[in-house]
């Protein structure tokens, strides 16, 4: 076995995303198939979105999205792939739906590049176990800072090697992780708008791979006795819909 295949990450779609793909185009189609007796052309965006969806997802899970980190490059892309080697890297960042990095080209322009990355995690080809976009940063950014090549080969080496998670509070981790650990909790916390689901999804699949407690607040009280009577007026509310709708 050489170098290049000994010491090589690949992270790939996860099954999460391949199963929302699956059933959002189902839903499609099925969507599709029980308006056929109406008139078709109320219908036809149906087809379109079960098409664009259909599309998207056969891109999106196919092997030219995979991100792979080898001892001397990294690589990805959408549709077409790019592979940086790591000392012409000069940042990397991500969003809601993809992972970029900054490569310097020879004649010393910055190009971005990127790779599709969603709150659901990539899955590790190695391990088969789940890598949330935080730790994929993470590993990219120990890679980008080693000094040397047999660092990069031990670095891959230990992020495919699977172990067993010992749980620590914040308090118990190294002042360099306390701190990361903080702002994440920070930003968990604070997150709003419309994709604070998505985004609080992201750090608490970093804190359970890494071993870290994530503290969730104190709901109080009066914020549980208003819970419960909105969830029992929304359900009497359903119910008093359905014995109108069935017995008029």
């Amino acid at each position: 076995m050489n170098a290049d295949s000994s010491s090589t990450i690949t992270l790939r779609a996860s099954k999460a995303w391949k199963g929302w793909w699956i059933g959002t185009t189902a839903f499609m189609i099925l969507i599709v198939i029980l308006s056929m007796s109406a008139e078709a052309i109320n219908y036809i965006w149906c087809v379109y979105m079960a098409v664009f969806f259909f599309c998207m997802g056969l891109v999106r899970t196919s092997k030219h999205t995979n991100l792979k980190m080898s001892h001397s490059y990294l690589e990805g892309g959408y549709f077409f792939r790019n592979r940086t080697s790591w000392d012409r890297i000069s940042d990397v960042y991500s969003d809601l739906d993809y992972l970029y990095w900054e490569g310097i080209t020879a004649n010393k322009k910055t190009k971005t590049f990127k790779v599709p990355y969603e709150h659901w995690g990539r899955e590790c080809k190695q391990n088969g176990k789940q890598v949330s976009k935080e730790l994929a940063l993470e590993w990219i950014q120990k890679l980008r800072k080693a000094k040397s090549m047999s660092e990069r080969i031990a670095l891959i080496n230990g992020f495919a090697t699977i172990r067993t998670i010992v749980k620590k509070e914040i308090s118990e981790l190294t002042q360099e992780e306390q701190k990361k650990a903080k702002a994440l909790q920070k930003k968990y916390h604070n997150a709003g708008g419309e994709y604070r689901m998505e985004r609080r999804n992201e750090i608490r699949q970093y804190f359970e791979q890494k071993g870290w407690i994530l503290p969730q607040p104190k709901i109080s009280k009066g914020k549980r006795i208003m819970a419960g009577i909105f969830l029992f007026l929304l359900f009497g509310f359903w119910i008093c819909f359905f014995i109108f709708a069935f017995t008029r």
